[in-house]
């Protein structure tokens, strides 16, 4: 049982670093083909994964947007265009729209617009619009507009226009 709990917590933190602006520039730097320029030929209707990447998509998983994606625990992908569904961690690459649920946390290194519900966290790097709800916290990178709800905490680093409703602070 504490192995799992490590390595959950392993990859927990890991997922974070991902985001920082650093790591993302040297690996978009120098893996540019990861990380395509908006193309419809990087999409799919339907994606399905274990733990990254093990899954329909492979380790091509974060170059690809899916209409939906359900990942049992940890889940990376090149954006969302509809439903994300996690049991534990869902990661994108770029922008999320519609519906994400995730059981621990929704991190997104692009733009996220729609509804948002993390276990624990929702993390955006970029702005937001629609409705977030966390267990513990929201961090927004840029902007948001809408209505945020997080257990602790909720963070904008930009404008805000909208709702916010935080056990200790906005």
């Amino acid at each position: 049982m504490k192995s799992k709990i490590s390595f959950l917590t392993c990859t927990f933190l890991l997922s974070f670093q991902a985001l920082s602006q650093a790591d993302t520039t040297v690996i978009v730097h120098k893996y540019p083909k990861l990380f395509p320029s908006d193309d419809s030929s990087n999409t799919s209707p339907v994606q399905v994964s274990f733990i990254y990447p093990m899954g329909t998509n492979g380790i091509h998983s974060p170059q690809v947007a899916n209409n939906f994606s359900f990942n049992t625990l940890y889940g990376v992908n090149g954006g969302v265009n509809g439903c994300e569904i996690g049991g534990l961690v869902n990661v994108n690459t770029a922008d999320v729209n519609g519906i994400q649920v995730g059981g621990i946390a929704n991190i997104t290194a692009g733009a996220s617009k729609g509804t948002v519900i993390g276990g624990i966290a929702n993390i955006v790097k970029d702005s937001t619009q629609g409705v977030f709800i966390a267990g513990i916290s929201n961090v927004v990178g840029e902007s948001s507009s809408g209505f945020e709800i997080g257990g602790i905490s909720n963070s904008v680093n930009g404008n805000f226009d909208g709702g916010q409703v935080a056990g200790i602070a906005n």
